[in-house]
């Protein structure tokens, strides 16, 4: 096999533009688990959770959230199954190491596998011929996705804002380095949602003393 040297850097940015929308997949799946059970707790639940598991968690909330109608429901199947389709690509291009070929344009990838225990299963490896092409393909598939879940989440729970939570260390901290700056205690501390899509944030009710 003919392999060279390192990938271009052409596709070096198709492997990272494919791991940042493939990451915008995910951030857009745990605001919408948040959203379907109606708690900011949903962003700890699907906390460090993989797509797949991400892709589980939203569906069974929304078979079972009845302001979801079945138009909706069929919507947010058709984007899981799409998710589904694109990921067995996407872990190849993000997860293996890739070498420039001689022929033009071509690069081998190598990814680490598990090896199955029968006979003539999967070995430790799997290898593949990419062009640059194939690769932006798989970018612009996930782009596509983010962009899908995103106008289902604007769809479906227009107005609606889940507000972010901190743990007690983050407020204990953030007490600590007000208490240093200012030389009294906080009134209260200010949890905010962050930026919402129209470029605003809000902030939660202050907690009772």
């Amino acid at each position: 096999m003919a392999r060279t040297e390192r990938p271009t850097q052409a596709m070096y940015a198709a492997i990272g533009r494919t791991a940042a929308e493939s990451a915008r997949v995910e951030q857009n799946l745990r605001e919408l688990f948040a959203l379907l059970i109606e708690s900011p707790y949903g962003r700890v639940l699907t906390a460090g959770e993989d797509i797949s598991r991400l892709q589980q968690m939203c569906l069974r909330a929304a078979r079972y959230n009845k302001k979801i109608t079945e138009a909706q429901l069929e919507q947010l199947i058709a984007i899981d199954k799409a998710i589904s389709a694109a990921r067995p690509q996407r872990n190849f291009l993000v997860h293996s190491v890739w070498y420039r070929m001689k022929t033009p344009g071509e690069h081998y990838g190598e990814r680490s596998s598990r090896p199955a225990t029968s006979r003539n299963g999967a070995t430790t490896s799997e290898h593949a011929v990419w062009t640059l092409d194939d690769a932006k393909e798989v970018a612009d598939y996930y782009e596509k996705i983010a962009g899908l879940l995103e106008r289902f989440i604007d769809q479906t729970f227009e107005g609606v804002r889940i507000p972010l939570l901190m743990s007690r260390a983050q407020e204990e901290n953030i007490r600590d380095r007000w208490e240093k700056l200012m030389g009294d205690s906080p009134p209260s501390v200010a949890r905010t949602t962050g930026p919402s899509r129209d470029g605003l944030s809000e902030s939660a009710p202050e907690a009772q003393s």
